[in-house]
C-alpha cells in the first residue's frame, strides 16, 4: 500500500504542478501538501515535510489539524482539534477508496 499519492496536474496557464496526498486518521480524510510550499525529502514511504503542515485552518472545514511529519512519523501538535492531538503515529497506508480517486486504472 502507498503512504503518499503523487498527483501531477497542469493549471490554466499551462504550468505543471505536483500535489502529495496523505491519509490523516485524526481527521478521517486525506490532506494535500504542495512541494512548492513545503520542502519534502522525496520519500514516498517515509516522507518528511517542513515547515509544519496546517490542514483545515479555522476559516475552512474543521477540525483544525496541525502536525510535523518526519521520516514517516506524524507528530500531531497541541492545537489539533481531534483525538490525536499531542500524539505521534506512523503515517498510515492510504485507504483503497481514496486511492481510487487519484490513481488511474
Amino acid at each position: 500500500m502507498a503512504k503518499l499519492i503523487k498527483e501531477e496536474y497542469i493549471d490554466s496557464k499551462g504550468q505543471s504542478h505536483t500535489n502529495l496526498i496523505w491519509w490523516c486518521p485524526g481527521c478521517d480524510k486525506y490532506h494535500v501538501v504542495s512541494p512548492e510550499k513545503h520542502s519534502w525529502n522525496g520519500s514516498m514511504d517515509k516522507p518528511s515535510f517542513s515547515p509544519s503542515l496546517l490542514c483545515n485552518p479555522p476559516d475552512h472545514n474543521p477540525p483544525l489539524c496541525h502536525s510535523w511529519m518526519t521520516d514517516g512519523v506524524i507528530k500531531y501538535l497541541s492545537d489539533c482539534e481531534h483525538s490525536l492531538a499531542n500524539k505521534e503515529i506512523e503515517i498510515p497506508d492510504i485507504p483503497d477508496h481514496v486511492m481510487e480517486l487519484f490513481v488511474e486504472k
